[in-house]
């Protein structure tokens, strides 16, 4: 068995102040104009493929935004938020404006083989491994 050290992101020994800081920047921006809203990702290494599985449930497929440039992926997606003219919130605890998700892509990666699927909430995109990255069975080499 591996074991993989954990670190929070940004940690740098200010771990405290990180956290205060990016708690207020969240309840700010969470409950201002802007509503950033993040979505959950799952990453797996497959023998011939990538594949990566957001949680983004609310939303339609001509919501969304794929799109790669210099090897970064970018997934968006923006919706409009309902009208609430005649209500009064009493607590918004999620939001369905938009979010932004961008992935670094490595030269493992061949960006033509690249598909993405939305169904029940997830959007699932799987992207198809370099013919360099594709693991290859030993070779046995014969004696003459």
């Amino acid at each position: 068995m591996t074991l993989i050290k954990f670190s929070r992101p940004y940690s740098n020994g200010l771990q405290y102040g990180n956290d205060f800081f990016n708690n207020y920047m969240a309840s700010y921006y969470n409950n201002g104009p802007l509503k950033l809203i993040n979505s959950a990702a799952n990453i797996f290494e497959e023998t011939s493929h990538y594949r990566i599985e957001l949680a983004v449930p609310g939303y339609s497929k001509s919501d969304f935004n794929i799109q790669i440039d210099k090897h970064v992926l970018t997934i968006s997606a923006k919706k409009e938020a309902p009208s609430l003219e005649n209500a009064k919130i009493i607590r918004n605890e999620f939001v369905q404006n938009g979010f932004e998700r961008r992935f670094v892509l490595g030269n493992t990666v061949d960006t033509s083989k690249i598909e993405a699927t939305y169904s029940n909430g997830i959007l699932e995109l799987t992207l198809g491994k370099a013919e360099h990255a594709i693991p290859k069975p030993p070779k046995t080499i014969d004696i003459n």
